[in-house]
C-alpha cells in the first residue's frame, strides 16, 4: 500500500515538472513565433523587403479564391491547356478578368471548326498570347482581328509554356486548323529557360507537373523528356489523393499568405527564381537604382533578370531556336499558310537594360540567327519588339499591369497594332 502510494507520488511529481517544462517550452515558442512575425513585418512595414503577394494584391478573400487556374489542365503532350467549354476568375487588386475556354480548350468564347474556306490567322505562344491578366476582348487576338477583320484562332496557354511546347502544340493539334497566318509570340524573358531542365529548378515547378523537357544525346541532337515523377492531371485543382498535385491549394494559400513570415520568406525565393517583375516593381527599383539608397537584392535582382534579351547563354539560345526552327519548318511546309510572324516581346527589364547601355537590340546571337531566317524562308517575318517600344517611361509602364508582369489591355493592343503595321506596309508580302 505504501509503496503504491510512493509511486503515485513519483508520477504526479512527474507530471507535474513535465507540465511546467511543456509550459515554459510553449511559452518560449509562442515568444519566438511572435518576435519573428514582428520582425517579418518590421521588415515588410520599413521596406527593407518587399512584400510581393501584399504588391501583388495577393492577399483578398477574392484574389485567394480567384486564381484563374481552375480551367487548366495538363493532359496533353505539349503540356498546360485548357479544359474544353469552361470558366475561372482571376482577381488581384489591380485586375479582374474572366477566362472562358472553347469547344477544344482554346481561349475564346467562339467555337474552333477544323475547315474553313476564308482565311484565319492562328496565334501561337505563353501566356501572353493567351490573355494573361485580362478579358477575352482585351487580348492581343481579339484586338488584331477587330483590326484586320479576320478570325484569330487562339492557341496560347499560360503556366510555364516554351518552345519545345509551341511546337508540339502546333504539331499535335493547331495545325489541323485550316489558317492563313500564323503568328508566335516569343517572350526571351522566360522563353529561353521554360524548357530548359537545369534553370527551370524541379523545386520551384514541381517535378510532377506533365511537361516536356529539353535534352541533348550523345549526338548532339536534340530531344525532349518528362520526370518521371510527371502525371497529367485533369485539372489544376485536382485532389492530392487523386493525382498528388495538392486539393486544399487555395486554404492554404490563404492560410499562408496571412503569415508574414511565410509570405517573407515566399517573396525571398520569388525574387531568386523569378525572372518576371511588374511595372510597379520595376518603377520602384529604376528610380531608385538613381541613388546610393539602392539594396544589393534590387540591384542584382535588376541585373540578373534584365539581361535575358542580350546575355542568355548560349546553350539556352541554340536550344529555343532549334524549336522554334522546327515549328517554322512545319508551318511553311503548309501550303495554305503564306504568312509566318514572329514577335519577339521585350520586357520591362530588357528596356531598361538596353536603354541604360545604350544597347543595340539587334545584337544578340538569337536576333541575328532569326534575321538570317527571314531572308531566306519567304514566308517568314520576324518583328524585334524592343525596337518599336514607347520613348516615354511612362508609356512602357502602361503596357504592363502595375501588380503584375504582363500586359495589361493596352500592351494587348501595342502588340496587335505593330502586328497589323507590318501586315500592311512590310514590302516581302506586299503581292499577297
Amino acid at each position: 500500500m505504501q509503496s503504491a502510494r510512493i509511486l503515485k507520488a513519483s508520477i504526479m511529481h512527474n507530471l507535474m515538472k513535465m507540465n511546467r517544462w511543456l509550459r515554459i517550452v510553449a511559452t518560449n515558442c509562442l515568444f519566438t513565433i511572435i518576435l519573428v512575425e514582428s520582425s517579418s513585418l518590421l521588415l515588410f512595414k520599413t521596406s527593407i523587403l518587399r512584400d510581393i503577394y501584399k504588391e501583388r494584391g495577393l492577399l483578398s478573400e477574392q484574389a485567394l479564391d480567384n486564381q484563374g487556374i481552375s480551367w487548366r489542365n495538363e493532359l496533353s503532350k505539349w503540356g498546360a491547356w485548357h479544359i474544353p467549354n469552361s470558366s475561372s476568375q482571376h482577381v488581384t487588386d489591380c485586375f479582374q478578368a474572366t477566362y472562358k475556354s472553347n469547344n477544344i480548350g482554346a481561349r475564346d468564347s467562339l467555337d474552333y471548326t477544323i475547315s474553313s474556306p476564308s482565311p484565319r490567322i492562328l496565334l501561337l505562344g505563353d501566356s501572353f498570347a493567351e490573355g494573361y491578366t485580362v478579358n477575352e476582348e482585351e487580348t492581343a487576338a481579339k484586338f488584331l482581328s477587330n483590326l484586320t477583320k479576320l478570325p484569330v484562332l487562339n492557341f496560347g496557354t499560360a503556366f510555364d509554356f516554351g518552345p519545345l511546347q509551341y511546337y508540339l502544340l502546333y504539331s499535335e493539334l493547331a495545325a489541323k486548323y485550316d489558317h492563313s497566318e500564323l503568328i508566335i509570340f516569343f517572350l526571351p524573358m522566360n522563353d529561353f529557360v521554360d524548357n530548359d531542365p537545369a534553370s527551370m529548378a524541379y523545386s520551384w515547378i514541381g517535378n510532377s507537373r506533365y511537361r516536356p523537357y529539353q535534352k541533348i544525346d550523345k549526338n548532339g541532337k536534340y530531344l525532349y523528356f518528362y520526370p518521371p515523377q510527371a502525371m497529367p492531371r485533369r485539372s489544376f485543382l485536382e485532389s492530392k489523393k487523386e493525382n498528388g498535385i495538392g486539393g486544399y491549394w487555395n486554404n492554404l494559400l490563404r492560410i499562408s499568405n496571412r503569415i508574414a513570415t511565410v509570405r517573407l520568406l515566399k517573396s525571398l525565393r520569388y525574387r531568386i527564381k523569378s525572372p518576371l517583375t511588374t511595372a510597379k516593381e520595376q518603377s520602384k527599383v529604376v528610380s531608385k537604382s538613381q541613388t546610393s539608397s539602392t539594396s544589393l537584392m534590387e540591384r542584382s535582382t535588376l541585373e540578373v533578370t534584365q539581361a535575358a534579351w542580350f546575355s542568355t547563354p548560349f546553350n539556352q539560345q541554340k536550344a529555343a531556336l532549334y524549336w522554334l526552327s522546327l515549328l517554322i519548318e512545319k508551318a511553311s511546309s503548309i501550303d495554305r499558310v503564306k504568312r509566318i510572324t514572329l514577335l519577339a516581346i521585350p520586357s520591362l527589364h530588357d528596356i531598361s537594360y538596353m536603354t541604360k547601355r545604350e544597347l543595340d537590340p539587334e545584337t544578340p546571337y538569337w536576333v541575328r540567327s532569326l534575321r538570317e531566317s527571314e531572308l531566306t524562308n519567304s514566308k517568314l517575318e520576324f518583328i524585334n519588339g524592343l525596337r518599336y517600344m514607347p520613348t516615354q517611361r511612362s508609356s512602357q509602364l502602361s503596357l504592363f499591369q502595375s501588380c503584375d508582369p504582363h500586359w495589361s489591355p493596352k500592351g494587348n493592343k501595342w502588340a496587335a497594332d505593330l502586328i497589323s503595321n507590318f501586315r500592311e506596309s512590310n514590302p516581302k508580302f506586299q503581292s499577297q
